[in-house]
């Protein structure tokens, strides 16, 4: 993989954009809407899916007490996840955003760690609780908002 390559999948999504196809606005609940192109919307959404998705096997193992599911459905979202997402067009970011999309990457990997080293499900759970409060932290600041200028802005 080359430097630029490697510089441009550091600077990914979970990554919001600020160009003029992309806007950052507060909303009537107080939350900050993220205002994109239908593509980056859908991008968006994919990953929050795919989150949940993670989430659930997780649980789904821990109810098991299957550590290495644990570790393979966190790991699949800890750091590797970052070099999986597309590139957005523009390299203004939120930096907020993008730091609590890192910290999410990050936290997913500690628990992936905390699982391979024989951490007890009952401890992985309270684990995955806490990681689940970045998620909360996010929904509490951000909402997604349609871009409506049209074809000519993407």
């Amino acid at each position: 993989m080359s430097f630029r390559s490697t510089i441009s999948l550091l600077i990914l999504i979970p990554v919001i954009v600020t160009s003029p196809a992309t806007s950052f606005a507060e909303d009537d609940d107080g939350r900050n809407t993220l205002v994109l192109r239908p593509k980056e919307r859908a991008m968006m959404l994919q990953d929050m899916r795919h989150y949940l998705e993670g989430i659930k096997q997780i649980t789904q193992a821990i109810a098991k007490e299957d550590s290495a599911a644990i570790e393979s459905a966190a790991r699949s979202m800890g750091k590797i996840a970052i070099y999986n997402v597309k590139p957005v067009m523009s390299a203004n970011l939120v930096p907020h955003f993008r730091n609590l999309g890192f910290q999410l990457h990050n936290k997913f990997e500690t628990l992936a760690d905390a699982a391979a080293a024989g951490r007890e499900p009952l401890q992985l759970l309270g684990d995955l609780s806490l990681l689940m409060t970045q998620c909360v932290k996010c929904h509490e600041s951000y909402t997604v908002g349609d871009f409506s200028h049209g074809k000519d802005h993407y």
